[in-house]
Formats: structure tokens, sequence, C-alpha cells
């Protein structure tokens, strides 16, 4: 008996020390939940690398790691929280991103539908929910395209100021687009050229071309839908006042009724009209606006009256693809709400001011096109072959608003010279009230310089302001010019450290000697002169817009 009982308590020691070994189920060690948010986030990882870990994805991945690290740890943020927490990983990670429009959308999207699902059902959608059989599932399925309808709406509403503020436009029909475009690339186009990315050829070949012709199918449509004229509404860039009623009008529109109080949600459209009528200060009867963009090794110039617009030279083509027209300028007119122009001057076809002319005329209505180049040469014809050219010829002149717009360069017998460079063909034209001038002068050389100071009458040259010839080379500037135009302010349109050297160092020093103020757009950036009687304001986009990288623009002046 005494034997029994000690292998007894024998066998129970041992089996003791072996339960210390025994392994917790899993379960209990790791919840569903958990291992839900583990999974959760790597794939969200994985995907955001796979698609380049842009700001959308990036902001993505970064709300998600917050929610699980506060559901993991046992706690239920608010959204706006884990909202503001994802925006703040995002710029640890890259700083640069809130100077980029996606990071602004991205997150003010995500901002807006958080404010739009604080809405309350109605009583009893919840019950409606539950029904059973086919009248429930109807019913489950029309409120779900109508939550997601909403929530459509309330994103386009939402997003208007920032748009504007962006883009100075804002399209009319992107909720429909959105609403056709989501679904198809989100169910049908990514998951299928993920799918195609881990399969053999034999079988991601025709995942790819279900893929490849339902997005075509779906950029068609697109742009079927974006062809009117009304399909995008335009407005200048707005100052903070607009914008600051824009965003209060924006809340009170999606704001839930219950926290309104007394506020009408129609006193939301009425603070947003301020923005969406922005339009820049007009300019003086009598007066002008002059604007050299800073578009890099080329030339463009806007030049507004009263009631006119005209661009002279719409800028270099880039090596990207692009050009100043399409990146620079057409932003900028939108931005300064000019919708039309009545005249598209390029002094000569060569690709530093007539590289963007495609992207301006494709965005923008065109009244009257002047030039001195060959009106067939490929930089100034449409896309769909269309010249409409008239030729640059001296002596021509009209009067905009009580401006006077006066051609002097070049002559009938200079165009039909077929032996002249285009750099000496260049249009030359000269803007003038009754008190102050401006020149611009393409890229005319020396001889075209002294010829206009032989063939001008006393004063027909002098000019206040002078877009320096041919970006500051040594083959302009002569001083019998400078002399006869007596500037007060030559503008220096070429781009940072550029491969010609422009300005050249002698060229520079002899306007200084000159007594000439100095202004060059790769320093300054955009330069806007405005008229105003025997005066002018003089000023320079990163005087206006100043940032902590880069050194203020020193004050315009002579040696």
């Amino acid at each position: 008996m005494r034997e029994r009982g000690e292998n007894t308590r024998d066998f129970r020691r041992r089996e003791s020390g072996a339960s210390r070994w025994k392994l917790i189920p899993l379960p209990l060690l790791w919840p569903a939940q958990k291992a839900a948010l583990v999974v959760a986030v790597l794939t969200a990882l994985a995907y955001a690398t796979i698609a380049g870990m842009q700001i959308p994805a990036l902001r993505t991945v970064t709300m998600l790691i917050v929610a699980a690290v506060a559901l993991w740890s046992g706690r239920a943020p608010p959204a706006s929280v884990v909202l503001a927490w994802a925006a703040a990983v995002a710029v640890a990670i890259d700083p640069w991103a809130v100077l980029s429009p996606g990071f602004w959308l991205s997150f003010g999207a995500v901002a807006v539908i958080f404010l739009h699902a604080s809405r309350r059902e109605g009583d009893g959608s919840a019950e409606r929910a539950r029904q059973a059989g086919p009248a429930g599932w109807v019913w489950r399925l029309g409120a779900g395209i109508a939550s997601a309808a909403r929530t459509q709406w309330a994103v386009t509403i939402g997003l208007v100021p920032l748009t504007l503020l962006l883009f100075g436009q804002v399209s009319l029909v992107s909720g429909l687009a959105n609403a056709v475009a989501i679904p198809v690339v989100s169910l049908l186009v990514t998951p299928l050229a993920l799918l195609a990315a881990g399969m053999p050829v034999a079988v991601a070949s025709p995942l790819l071309a279900v893929a490849h012709a339902a997005l075509a199918w779906l950029v068609q449509g697109l742009a079927w839908l974006a062809a009117p004229s009304w399909a995008v509404w335009e407005a200048a860039h707005p100052g903070p006042v607009a914008f600051g009623l824009a965003m209060l009008g924006v809340v009170l529109v999606l704001m839930p009724r219950a926290r309104l109080h007394a506020l009408p949600r129609w006193l939301g459209g009425v603070l947003m009209v301020p923005m969406l009528a922005a339009g820049r200060a007009p300019v003086p009867h009598g007066e002008f606006r002059m604007t050299a963009l800073d578009v890099g090794q080329g030339t463009a110039v806007l030049v507004e009256t009263r009631e006119h617009a005209m661009l002279y030279d719409a800028g270099p083509a880039y090596g990207s693809g692009t050009s100043a027209g399409g990146q620079v300028i057409v932003p900028f007119l939108r931005a300064s709400g000019v919708r039309r122009l009545d005249m598209l001057m390029v002094s000569h076809e060569d690709a530093d001011h007539a590289g963007g002319v495609r992207d301006v005329l494709a965005a923008v209505p065109v009244s009257q096109r002047l030039t001195a180049g060959a009106a067939d040469h490929r930089l100034l014809t449409s896309d769909a072959g269309k010249t409409n050219w008239q030729a640059c010829l001296a002596g021509a002149a009209w009067d905009w608003d009580g401006v006077t717009f006066e051609i002097l360069h070049p002559s009938l017998a200079a165009l039909e010279n077929s032996r002249l460079s285009s750099n000496a063909r260049s249009c030359v034209l000269r803007v003038s009230t009754p008190h102050r001038s401006a020149l611009l002068t393409g890229d005319i050389g020396v001889r075209e310089e002294l010829a206009l100071v032989r063939r001008s009458e006393e004063d027909r040259l002098h000019a206040d302001f002078l877009l320096v010839p041919h970006h500051g080379s040594g083959t302009s500037s002569h001083r019998a010019f400078l002399a006869a135009v007596q500037p007060e302010l030559a503008i220096f349109q070429m781009g940072f450290a550029n491969r010609y050297g422009h300005p050249r160092n002698d060229v520079w020093r002899r306007y200084g000697r000159a007594g000439i103020a100095r202004n060059r757009s790769d320093e300054a950036g955009a330069i806007t002169i405005e008229t105003r009687g025997a005066g002018q304001t003089v000023t320079t986009y990163r005087q206006q817009h100043r940032r902590y990288w880069r050194d203020a623009p020193e004050v315009p002046g002579p040696e």
C-alpha cells in the first residue's frame, strides 16, 4: 500500500512538472481581434509599398497603424484623433509632404467623411436593416447606395475650398465621375493588376487585358463627361478671408443637424459664395499690369488692361515632355481669374518662347494669334493641325482700355528674308500709357537693336520697363540701345543656373553702370509691374511668399 501511494505521488509530481510546459491555447494568448489587426497592418503595408507609398497610401497605412495600436491597448480614440496622429506620422516620415496638394486633399477628404459620418440615421433604420428575406436585402442594398451617394456628395462639397485654393477650379461632375471611377478601379482594375503581378504570363496576360480594357473605357467615359464647358467652375485665387469663410461654410453644410442649433444649413452655402466668385483685383482704366512669369529658361509675359489680356510668348518646353504652358502659365491664368486671352503673341518659333503654345491653346480660348515665326511650325500648330496665325508686323498698333500697343519689329522685309535667324525676326512690342511704358524684345540681337534706334522717332523707343533682349546674352543690349530706351527697370527672364550662362556678367554690369535697376526671374520668381499714373508698383513672388529655405531677393537697383 505504501509503495502504491508513493508511486501515485511521484506520478502526480511528474504530471505537475509537465503541466508547466503545456502550451497555452493560441486564442487565449493571441485573440482573433489582435491577429486580425496584425494581418490588416501587414497587408496594408505590402499594398502601399507596391503602390509606391504616395501620400494617399501613406495616410491609409498610418491611420490603420494608429487605430490598430489604440485597439490593441484597449482604447477607442475618436476618429479625429486617429486622423491627427496619422497626419503627424506622415509629416514626420516626409516633412515635405505638406507642400503637396495630395497631402491636403487626401487628409481633407477623410476629415470630410468623418464629419459626414457623424450624422445619425433616422429612427427605425437599424430595425429595417435586420429584416430577413428579400425585403431586407433590397432595403440594405438601397441604403448602401444612398449612403455612398451622400458620402460622395459630402466629399465633393467639402473639398471645394481646397480644390479652388490649390488649382483655381473645381469639377462640377466630379461626384458622378467618382461614383463610376472608384468602383471600377477599386473592385476591378486594381485587383486584376495585383493578381496578374503574381501569376504566370499565360494567366497574367488575359487578366491585364481585361484591366486595361476597363481602364480605357473608363478614361473615354470620363473624357466625355468632362467635355462640356460647364463641367468645370473656375475662380481666381482667393484671399485668406474668403477661404476661411468657405471652410466655415463647408462645416455648416455638413454638420449634423443636432449640432447646428438655430443656424440654417443654407447659411453655409452663402459663406462659400465669396470664394466661388473670387476674382483678381481689376486694372484701372488707362493702366496696365505686366507679369514676367518664372518659366525657367524662356520667356512668358502676361499683360493685362481693364478688360483685356494678352500673353507675350508661352515659355519653354521641358525635357519631361511637359511645358511651361501647362505647368506654369495655365495655372497662373486660372489663379488670376483670366478666363480667355484676347491675344497670344509669340515673338518667334524657338522652343524657349513657343514650347508652351500648344498647352495654352488647349486650355484657354484665344481670340487672336500673332507671330513672326513660321505659322506652320510644329510648335505653333494645335493637335488638330490648325494654325490661324497672323504675321507680327512693325507699324501695327491698337488701343485697349486707354493703353496703346505698338509693334516696332520686324518689318515686312525682315519677315521675308529667309537668311535671317529666328531671333532676328522676334516681335518687339511697346506697351504704353500716357505716363509709363514697357518694351518687350524677344531675342533680338545688336543689329536689330541698332536698326530700331535708327528707325525710331524721338522717344518712340523709350520705355520705363525693359524685358532684356535674349535673356541678357552677349549678343544683345548694345549701349546705344540702352541709351535710346532709357529704362528705369530691366527684367532678366531666364532659368536658374542655365547652361547658356545668361545673363553674361559684362551685360549684367552694363545695365548697372547705366543706372538701371535690375531684377531677374531666377532669383525673384515672377515679377509684376502695375502702373499707377506716373508711378508704379513692382512686386516679386519670392518677396511676397517667403520660405525658410531660401533668402528673400534683393531689392532691384543699379550697381
